[in-house]
């Protein structure tokens, strides 16, 4: 092998480690930032991020902070907690699977305090327009269609009363039975649009998800934020109900308000007169609702800190959870959590060293290089290394060229002359072909033909 080839086993893995070590600083730096993670994570630092909130919790000491990377209903905590869910979308909260719902009730039945806040978002989404859009031409045209059915009805009933009375059967008085439905048009406050999006104030049939505003009675609507010249949405006021004075005002980014409040409900903040923050009682435990997450990002606690809304927010329990599972972030359970949980990160650094030892020990020799090998590699050539070649460069280091012949003839006298035995004259013809000095006619490959010719005329 030639020494420039042996030195690529060098650079190539110092190549390869350099570039890992490159690559796992730029991972390094990314995750730090935490712009990977979605808005309102506590694992990001940059200004939609609520890693300065998480942080400061943490440093208090009656209060135990910690994230969570499991599913909700994996969970079974045995002090009292406080679970923050910040920056939910709120078209996927109109309706909740039934088992998340039943979950989150579960747990706030049992003592827990429950803090929901949603997306900032400036005006009403085009899809909720939309929606809101449909369900109105649906609702004018079912209640045509059921004014008109009425008005024939009644024609066909006072047209049947004069021509041919029947008796009324009394079963057509009595309600459809279970699972069938009524051919009567029903009323205008209970029919519903038969639109292919269930409607916001129903419950699914299917029983899967369930309508928060039947269950948790609470409703959503918008009312659109000012906007400059540039189209830059205008922060408005949030505003404590019961008592203006007690906390400080509140920058509003978000049209989000909450509608159709049960009396269960307790308004803790307005936007002018809209319901922005609530909270009521379950069970044990509490449940509150925000429909802005701005005030509790890094930017809000670097430019307008609120901290007596944030301990209200935090409750009195002694342990605090930030979830990240809502917003994507859970963990695999993979070879690289097992690795960082046992603790096997010398493990593994020990497995790449001793790969990178095998690789230097079968590419390099620390046994100085023979003379031929030399002289081989300044020849460019490079000998082969099965047993043929082998052999034959054993041959070349101690056995001369001219003498070759009669020291095999030596080596065939001491195996094999007992087996078989050769007239004189013959031996004689061996030792003359043998003996006579190399020329151009005459040498070891032609003496080594004849020797065998003499061989071959006795058997």
């Amino acid at each position: 092998m030639r020494r420039d080839s042996r030195w690529m086993f060098v650079l190539l893995p110092l190549i390869v480690a350099l570039f890992a070590f490159g690559l796992a600083q730029l991972l390094r730096l990314r995750f730090e930032t935490g712009d990977a993670y979605p808005p309102y994570s506590s694992l990001r630092s940059d200004p939609l991020g609520t890693r300065a909130f998480y942080q400061s919790l943490e440093r208090l000491d009656r209060v135990a902070v910690e994230r969570n990377h499991l599913p909700l209903e994996k969970r079974h905590d045995d002090a009292p907690t406080t679970l923050f869910l910040f920056g939910l979308d709120v078209t996927s909260m109109n309706y909740m699977m039934e088992q998340e719902v039943l979950d989150l009730e579960t747990r706030v039945r049992a003592g827990e305090r429950l803090v929901l806040t949603f997306l900032p978002v400036s005006q009403k989404p085009n899809l909720i327009r939309w929606l809101d859009k449909q369900e109105k031409e649906e609702f004018e045209k079912n209640e045509k269609e059921r004014m008109e059915g009425e008005k024939n009805a009644a024609g066909t009933n006072e047209t049947a009363k004069v021509e041919s009375p029947v008796k009324e059967d009394p079963l057509a008085q009595q309600p459809p039975p279970a699972g069938e439905k009524s051919e009567e048009p029903a009323p205008a406050e209970q029919k519903r649009p038969a639109t292919k999006h269930a409607s916001k104030d129903t419950l699914d049939p299917s029983g899967e998800s369930l309508s928060l505003k039947q269950r948790w009675g609470v409703g959503f609507d918008y009312s659109d934020l000012k906007a400059t010249p540039d189209d830059k949405p205008v922060p408005e006021t949030a505003l404590k109900k019961d008592a203006p004075d007690e906390f400080d005002k509140v920058s509003w980014h978000s049209a989000l308000y909450f509608k159709d409040l049960t009396s269960d409900w307790r308004v803790v903040y307005v936007r002018g007169e809209l319901p922005v923050m609530i909270e009521r009682k379950l069970g044990a435990g509490t449940m509150v609702l925000v429909s802005d997450s701005y005030f509790l990002s890094n930017e809000a606690m670097r430019n307008e800190r609120h901290p007596p809304l944030l301990a209200w927010l935090a409750g009195p329990h002694p342990k605090i959870i930030f979830d990240e599972t809502h917003l994507g972030v859970h963990e695999d359970q993979g070879v690289a959590l097992l690795m960082r949980k046992y603790r096997l990160h010398g493990l593994f650094v020990g497995l790449f060293l001793l790969a990178g030892l095998f690789i230097w020990k079968n590419s390099f020799s620390f046994v100085p290089p023979h003379e031929d090998e030399r002289q081989e590699e300044a020849q460019g050539f490079a000998a082969g290394r099965d047993d043929e070649s082998g052999f034959v460069n054993l041959l070349r280091r101690n056995i001369p060229a001219s003498a070759i012949l009669k020291t095999c003839f030596d080596e065939w006298n001491k195996s094999f002359s007992h087996l078989r035995k050769l007239p004189a004259s013959d031996v004689g013809r061996i030792q003359s072909e043998i003996t006579q000095p190399p020329s151009k006619e005459h040498n070891p490959a032609t003496s080594y033909n004849a020797i065998t010719q003499i061989l071959a005329e006795r058997k």
